[in-house]
């Protein structure tokens, strides 16, 4: 099976994230702090559009600095007990200097479910106060109502969309680890199309390569 192109080539360093410089220098701030021993808050909600490189910014850092990343959806919140026993344990199971240092990832914070038990949102905000460990939730859109407890808990990192260029360069950086040869055009399009989603272009531009391959459309002569 053909591997995705978005997990080939996911940035394995921090330096390698494209975009979102601020951001990036934001989250290496607080979890400097966090190996100080002194965290202004002891989650981060790295918030943002989807595909601009929140998850991936956590997995490079670990993969740098040797943490085990735990990771967790938040749509599998159901109930307060739910929550305490996947993210609860994690939380104290280790602190920095016992074994392999930790960080809990947990995606999707803002797709908790509505009907979960009414106590979720703050059996979050409780397990933040407790934990041993840093915790990083991830949002595209963190401003509902429900949410404001742990955007009180949290250091506040925003992620913005790609930009255009950024996107461009990086598709044919890839394009040529590949050793395909892609139509400006059809890379443009791709571009113009992915709104500033390196993921859904990256993707995009793999399955453009597919097509090439297949006489789907015409390549460069």
């Amino acid at each position: 099976m053909t591997q995705l192109w978005t997990e080939k080539h996911r940035p394995r360093k921090v330096s390698e994230i494209v975009g979102n410089k601020e951001a990036v220098q934001s989250f290496l701030d607080w979890m400097a702090d966090w190996e100080k021993g002194k965290p202004s808050k002891k989650a981060a909600l790295l918030y943002g559009p989807a595909g601009v490189g929140k998850t991936s910014l956590v997995h490079a850092y670990a993969s740098e600095r040797g943490y085990e990343v735990i990771e967790t959806n938040a749509s599998d919140f159901r109930t307060r007990e739910n929550i305490e026993r996947i993210v609860g344990a994690a939380s104290g199971m280790a602190s920095l200097t016992m074994g392999q240092r930790k960080i809990i990832l947990v995606d999707e914070v803002d797709g908790i479910d509505a009907r979960a038990d009414a106590g979720a949102v703050t059996s979050l905000v409780d397990i933040i106060s407790k934990t041993h460990v840093p915790l990083v939730l991830v949002a595209n859109d963190p401003w509902d109502p429900r949410l404001a407890p742990l955007r009180d808990a949290c250091v506040m990192i925003q992620f913005r969309r790609i930009p255009k260029p950024s996107v461009s360069a990086h598709l044919k950086k890839i394009a040529a680890a590949e050793n395909v040869r892609v139509p400006e055009d059809v890379l443009r399009r791709i571009v113009e199309n992915s709104e500033g989603d390196l993921r859904s272009a990256i993707n995009d531009l793999q399955m453009a390569s597919a097509a090439l391959e297949m006489g789907l459309v015409t390549g460069p002569r």
